[in-house]
């Protein structure tokens, strides 16, 4: 019965270790660094109306554990998505955290990873809009378009180029971040 016992508890503990490890990959994405790009690209040619899409691209982005709010403007072209960042109910996040995390530096480099990120693997989206700490961003994808120099669906069927143009030469460099945020600026409200 011990022996019984022990395996019971043995096997449990593993169980409980696979599902935590499982549900912490998509939700503990920090920065840019940590980004997997092989869970993001089965989302791509995916659509603003898909709601289940949408929340799985944000909850392997950085910024994932402070998702509270994700609205889709589908009724009619253009369409559009909305993230409310900040505290949830859901965690034991505490507000120095979220300051902390939200800090200037991040939360530029956050909202344009993102914002790039849902115009790449979103066809239709046409607008993107963050909301955190009383500040507000808003992109459309033809600035962003600009911005980057090329069409964004085409990183989405090349992911190396993704990983080089987004990645290593745009949001690893400050200079780059400063010139995007020169021109589109974070609104305080």
């Amino acid at each position: 019965m011990k022996r019984r016992f022990s395996l019971f508890c043995t096997l449990l503990i593993i169980l409980l270790s696979v599902t935590s490890c499982q549900s912490n990959n998509s939700s503990n994405v920090n920065n840019t660094e940590q980004i997997s790009l092989t869970r993001l690209i089965k989302y791509k040619d995916s659509d603003v109306g898909n709601n289940l899409a949408v929340s799985n691209i944000l909850s392997n982005l950085p910024g994932a554990l402070y998702v509270k709010q994700i609205s889709l403007q589908t009724k009619s072209s253009p369409f559009g998505i909305s993230v409310d960042y900040g505290l949830r109910q859901d965690t034991n996040v505490k507000e120095s955290n979220l300051k902390e995390y939200w800090s200037e530096k991040n939360t530029k480099k956050i909202f344009l990873n993102n914002a790039t990120t849902l115009f790449i693997l979103i066809n239709n989206v046409a607008t993107v809009n963050f909301n955190v700490n009383h500040q507000s961003f808003s992109i459309s994808r033809e600035e962003l378009k600009n911005f980057y120099g090329r069409d964004l669906n085409e990183y989405a069927n090349k992911t190396a180029l993704w990983e080089k143009e987004i990645f290593k030469e745009t949001l690893n460099s400050n200079e780059k971040i400063d010139e995007f945020y020169k021109i589109h600026s974070i609104a305080i409200k």
